[in-house]
Parts: structure tokens; sequence; C-alpha cells
């Protein structure tokens, strides 16, 4: 350990502000044991941290970590994180971060990868909001099937609060050069994904388009990134009724699809349902039809008739129906793609809502107004709760 002359000097002689922290911090470090000093830089990957995120980061240190986690209470920049435990103070942990990635970039991403699979365990806000970030810091070159699958459903929801929070979370990490390529394509993707969500179509249609292109030179010509990104970005042209530009990228998202994941995968019914939604849109009903129901199918057989995903498809292929007038035909499937929501998801649930919403407007369609309101009105309490007045 330095001598307290030395220690000055040290201080005296920093060139910045975040050198004489660091020079600080390693000397306060140096004074813990090595067990507790090494819970220090595990606890400082996350935003928060209690005993069982210790023994997933550190699972060598996992029999002391509740005694370990008591111990960090006390150290002076370690503070409480209200309904999650504690967290390194913001300074002190973006040292920790800066220090751990130049000195030992392969525990930094070991503990991320730790990180990002203890957070993905847990069906709450602030949990999957860091196994995002930490699942493309962990591994930043491979595509996230879990990581994408929870940013959709919190696009389908529009529950772009918790995306733009995740998106901070990258950004920071990405101003620091942590990224890898695919991270920063990612990253980019879903930002234009946030401003499509908002109306900014210009915006979104940049970003998008120059994250595609990127990945169409970084990824394999059939990768399943590419693939949903492909389907992102014609989703912003349909919004705009660039219809043709739209068709040839959910044509190539299918075929990829179908290529590497199967013709009786989920995601490839998903694509089935875009390229109809297309062609509904133009009046292509003929065109469509056919998707809408293989789509179905494949749901139907490989998820279950009361998967979400079930639910969805019979919603689509009702709402075809509805649209070419075939009232009679559209409305069991609307009454059973409902009762699979309210079933499985709940009766307050956004899509739930969103099912309430088609039957009534079916309703009204048709005339049959006193049917139509008490759903539309009910629709629209759960928006109010969910979303918000």
């Amino acid at each position: 350990m330095d001598s307290i002359a030395d220690f000055l000097q040290k201080l005296q002689q920093a060139s910045s502000v975040e050198e004489r922290n660091w020079i600080l911090l390693e000397s306060r470090l140096a004074q813990l044991p090595g067990d507790l000093a090494t819970m220090v830089w595990a606890a400082a990957i996350p935003h928060f941290f209690d005993a069982a995120v210790l023994a997933a980061l550190c699972p060598e240190l996992a029999d002391q970590a509740q005694d370990l986690y008591g111990q960090l209470q006390n150290l002076e920049f370690v503070e409480e994180f209200v309904g999650h435990g504690h967290n390194v103070h913001e300074l002190s942990r973006n040292i920790l971060l800066d220090q751990l990635w130049k000195t030992d970039q392969e525990r930094f991403l070991l503990y991320s990868r730790r990180a990002g699979d203890y957070f993905a365990s847990i069906d709450e806000t602030d949990a999957k909001i860091e196994m995002t970030y930490h699942r493309i810091l962990a591994d930043p070159n491979r595509w996230d099937y879990a990581l994408d699958s929870v940013i959709v459903e919190w696009l389908n929801y529009r529950d772009l609060d918790k995306i733009e929070v995740a998106l901070t979370r990258w950004q920071e990490h990405e101003q620091q050069q942590r990224l890898g390529r695919a991270g920063q394509l990612i990253l980019q993707h879903y930002q234009g994904c946030v401003d499509y969500q908002k109306g900014n179509y210009a915006d979104a249609l940049v970003k998008l388009q120059q994250s595609t292109e990127a990945e169409e030179q970084f990824l394999a010509a059939d990768h399943p990134q590419l693939a949903m990104h492909l389907q992102s970005l014609a989703t912003v042209y349909e919004a705009q009724g660039r219809y043709k530009e739209a068709e040839p990228l959910c044509q190539r998202a299918l075929a990829i699809r179908e290529q590497v994941l199967g013709g009786d995968h989920p995601d490839t019914a998903t694509s089935l349902g875009n390229l109809a939604s297309l062609y509904e849109s133009q009046g292509r009903y003929e065109a469509a039809e056919p998707l809408f129901r293989r789509s179905l199918d494949i749901n139907e057989r490989v998820l279950g008739a009361d998967h979400p995903y079930t639910a969805t498809s019979l919603g689509s292929l009702a709402g075809l129906y509805k649209s070419q007038g075939r009232y009679e035909a559209a409305e069991p499937l609307f009454r059973r793609s409902l009762e699979i929501r309210e079933r499985v998801l709940g009766a307050d649930h956004p899509y739930t809502a969103n099912s309430l919403g088609n039957l009534a407007s079916l309703y009204s369609s048709q005339g049959r107004y006193e049917a139509a309101e008490p759903l539309f009105r009910r629709s629209l309490g759960i928006w109010e709760q969910v979303l918000g007045a």
C-alpha cells in the first residue's frame, strides 16, 4: 500500500477529475477484504442489487452473499435503491465500470452475462430492462431472441417509457465504446421503432433504413435478426401507404423465416400475418386470406388453441372478413379471440381491450349499437387504466 506521501503525490499528479476519483476509490478498495472487494466490482455491473443478484453474479461466493450484501450496505459509496435493495453510487459505479472494462473485459462480460441470465428469469419491469442491455453487452455480436421478444412486447403495448429507459442504458455503454457492431445496429433499430410509435415517420425511416442497410452488410442474408428488422422497415412504409416498397421487405422476411426456422414456426406465422395485413391494406383480400389462414393454422397446431398468438391470428382473419362485409364469418372468430385473451391474459390486459374494440366495431358496422357500446366503454376503461388518461 502506498504511503500517505505517495498517495498525496498521486492525487496532485492526476490529470483529470476522473483520474483523481479513481485514485481515491482504488485506495478505498485496497482497504477491503478480498471477497468484499470482489463483490464491489460485481455489484457495479447492474443498476441495483440485493443478495440474490450478488449470488448470481459471483456464484463462487454465493454462500457468503447475504453477509457480503450486509457489508456492502455499510460502504460510503453504496446507497439504498428503493424497491430493489441497493446500488453503487452512480459516480463510483461509472468509475468501476470504466476501470473493469479497461483492465479485465473478460470479467466485465462474464458479470454481464450472468446478470442478463439472472434478470431474464424475473418477470418485473426493471429486471427486464436490466436484462436487455446486459444481454447486448455479454455477447455484443449475437442476436438475442429473448431480448428482441421483450422489446417487441413493449412496442406492442406502446410501453415507450420502458423502452426508452432501456435504450438510455444501451446508449451509456455505446458512448463508452462497449457495444459491438450488432449491438449498435440493434440500438439504432429500436430507436427507429420508438420514433415510429411516436408518429415520427421521417426519423424512423432514416434510422431503420440505415440500420437495415448496415445489417445486410454485417449479417448473413438469412439471419433471423435481419428478418425482424426488414419487417420493421416494411411497417413504416406501409403506414405511409408506400406498399410497393413494403411488399418485397415483407416477402424477404417471410422467406428468411421459412428457410431458417421452418414453415411451422410461430415467427413464420407472424410473417405470414404481416404480409397478409399488407395485402388487406391494399384491398387484395383474395391474396390475404390464405396467408391469414395459414398463420392461424400454424399457431393453433404449434402453440395451441388457447395461445395468445392464436388469438391474434383469429382477430386478424376476422378483421379481413369484416373488411369484406362478411360479418357472420367474422363474429365467431372475434368472440373466440376475445375469450382466449380474457382467460389467458386477463380481463384488464391491453390485448383484451383490443379484442373488445374489434368486436364492438363489428357490432357497430352492423348497426348493433346497444351491443357495441358496453364493449367500447370497457375497452376504453382498460386503456385509460393501463396507459393513463
